[in-house]
């Protein structure tokens, strides 16, 4: 797959999710996700690795999103509250189907990776609230600086789990 075009799929892919969420339509989000996960997957050299790979990132999002929910980080504009929706865990699967094309640099740079994991990960949540998929803490110091925290541990997670899986 062309890097342009995994940038630009993983950007209109995200938004509408988002906006979808934002809206109350969950389900569109999930199945735009679903959709662009599916593209990958189609794309992929080890269909069975980077589904495994998929499955353990979503995993992962769960209960990193949901530790930041349950510490007042975030609340979630849809029906579920309490633990992450379906549509968020979906949003970590749509960004880890990049690490084989537009992000697969990050895997010999990794100290720009976790830079980049705690900028772009506040960044991206704060979008999400501003297209209103969530709803960050008050104090948004508070919340974006959870949420870089997650990001700088997540994001070197997600690229061992990414080498120990998919083997690239």
């Amino acid at each position: 797959m062309n890097i342009l075009i995994s940038i630009i799929v993983f950007q209109v892919i995200w938004f509408f999710a988002a906006i979808m969420a934002g809206k109350g339509l969950p389900l569109y989000s999930v199945s735009a996700i679903g959709v662009s996960l599916v593209g990958h997957w189609l794309c992929s050299k080890n269909k069975k690795n980077s589904a495994l790979f998929y499955l353990s990132a979503a995993g992962l999002g769960f209960i990193a999103d949901t530790c930041l929910i349950q510490i007042g980080v975030m609340t979630m504009t849809s029906r579920v509250k309490d633990v992450s929706p379906l549509f968020m865990v979906g949003m970590w699967c749509h960004f880890v189907s990049t690490f084989d094309y537009s992000l697969a640099w990050v895997h010999k740079h990794k100290k720009i990776a976790v830079l980049l994991g705690g900028i772009a990960g506040p960044l991206a949540y704060w979008s999400g609230e501003k297209l209103g998929a969530l709803q960050l803490n008050e104090s948004l110091g508070y919340s974006l600086g959870w949420i870089a925290f997650m990001w700088i541990v997540t994001m070197p997670t997600l690229m061992y789990m990414h080498k120990r899986i998919v083997k690239i």
